[in-house]
């Protein structure tokens, strides 16, 4: 929280250091929008903030000048260093905290030149869950051959989380990791080098798209795993499938609800079709962010005991 805490206007940090420290290790998520009550995120619940700390009622109304300080903060007074991330609409911050963007925006050509004036922030804060996927590390690994997988779950169900710890896991374990980091999420590098525990033998692309990270590593770092999170375009999917091939294994996330969301999205119809996908894990929030829903073949046969459910 301390990233986080740092760039808020000093009048709401005030507030925020009100709440109970065990109470700010467990927010997920705090929402700014400008003439609205802030609200934060945690245990499932919403709160506001006022000058005691949390609320369950209206708090304290974010401003516009709020928002102004918030973001000059973010981008160090030269909001021209960001112009990327604003058109991309989130901002990856030290600690691997996303916030993510929104108000009046500029267009060129059909695509998003900048934001004029930001109203809204979605601060979407990263927690490193040490030991979260020991449980489903086991289902991922067959004849201590570590299986390329596909996660999936719509967003904030902890997906980033899960990679990051599986990560830490197989590196740890003796495997050659590469993570292509293309938000700087998963181990939100400072100059290059994690912040976040990945594993001591994980190398680290922040900040290049998932493609040509994948693709380098493949070329150049000997990884026996390659981890990246949300795969989305076309170049995204052959990027996987490349290295695959390779006689890499790849784990990634993808935003979905289930097993047929993700088999059936055009851009991913081959990882399936060329049996590369060995498993699909399926995440929600049902018993908080990281349960494991279902854990199946890359043909779609559950493999998770009747009636389990694991909570990461």
């Amino acid at each position: 929280m301390k990233n986080i805490l740092i760039i808020l206007p000093p009048h709401i940090r005030d507030m925020m250091m009100k709440i109970p420290t065990k109470l700010q290790d467990r927010i997920t998520e705090i929402r700014l929008r400008v003439n609205s009550p802030i609200f934060i995120y945690c245990d499932n619940r919403e709160w506001s903030i006022c000058t005691n700390g949390l609320t369950a009622f209206n708090g304290y109304v974010f401003n516009l000048l709020d928002a102004e300080y918030f973001w000059r903060n973010i981008c160090d007074y030269s909001s021209y260093t960001l112009l990327e991330s604003q058109r991309q609409g989130f901002v990856t911050i030290e600690g691997g905290h996303r916030i993510g963007l929104c108000g009046d925006i500029a267009l060129e050509n059909g695509s998003i030149k900048h934001i004029k004036k930001i109203t809204s922030f979605c601060i979407r804060i990263a927690h490193q869950a040490l030991g979260c996927a020991v449980r489903l590390a086991e289902y991922l690994t067959e004849n201590s051959q570590v299986l390329t997988t596909i996660i999936v779950s719509p967003p904030g169900c902890g997906k980033t989380t899960i990679l990051r710890d599986l990560a830490r896991i197989f590196s740890d374990s003796g495997y050659a990791v590469c993570i292509a980091d293309e938000r700087n999420e998963i181990a939100a590098c400072k100059e290059g080098i994690p912040i976040l525990n990945v594993g001591k033998r994980t190398d680290v692309y922040a900040g290049c798209p998932k493609n040509i990270a994948m693709n380098n590593m493949l070329r150049s770092l000997k990884p026996s795993i390659i981890i990246t999170d949300e795969l989305g375009s076309l170049e995204d999917a052959i990027a996987g499938i490349d290295s695959a091939k390779g006689g890499v294994t790849v784990i990634a996330s993808v935003h979905g609800s289930d097993y047929g969301d993700v088999a059936t999205k055009q851009n991913f119809t081959g990882l399936f079709k060329e049996n590369i996908i060995k498993r699909v894990v399926v995440l929600s929030d049902r018993n908080g962010p990281g349960t494991i829903e279902d854990i199946l073949t890359g043909s779609g046969k559950s493999i998770m005991k009747s009636g389990e459910r694991i909570c990461c």
